[in-house]
């Protein structure tokens, strides 16, 4: 719960906020994002539908496109860049018919609540990046639309 209030306070939150989060911010995230990680496939702590939205959030924030209403400059550094890591390689796992059954709802649904008046965003933010966890990530969105 402190990972998905410290995300949705930044994402949510003003931009004079998000331009004054610093690398202690990171740390915090990394740190949260690590226990994440160390909890993948023995939790299920983490398919819950505020979580998933979360970790959405982080991606798209600290993805580093900076036309971005969401964008946070301090993604840049190190703590950031690794809890972005974590971040993508915890949705790539979560991603899954029986993830949507537990949450109760599709992961579209969550991704209009998180994306507000711009679809795609995540996509853009994943296409920017070049890892295979957001490769990973956009077939598993696509092939869970059917």
């Amino acid at each position: 719960d402190l990972f998905v209030f410290v995300v949705d306070s930044l994402y949510i939150g003003s931009k004079s906020k998000r331009m004054a989060a610093s690398s202690l911010d990171g740390e915090v995230f990394f740190h949260l994002t690590s226990l994440f990680v160390m909890g993948l496939g023995c939790s299920k702590e983490l398919i819950h539908t505020k979580t998933v939205a979360s970790l959405m959030r982080y991606i798209m924030m600290a993805s580093g496109l900076t036309s971005l209403d969401c964008f946070v400059p301090a993604s840049a550094e190190e703590h950031w860049i690794g809890a972005l890591g974590h971040c993508l390689v915890c949705l790539t796992y979560i991603l899954s018919e029986s993830a949507q059954q537990q949450m109760g709802t599709t992961f579209d649904c969550v991704l209009a609540t998180v994306e507000g008046t711009m679809p795609g965003k995540l996509k853009l933010c994943l296409e920017s990046l070049s890892s295979v966890a957001a490769r990973q990530i956009i077939s598993k969105l696509e092939r869970l639309r059917g």
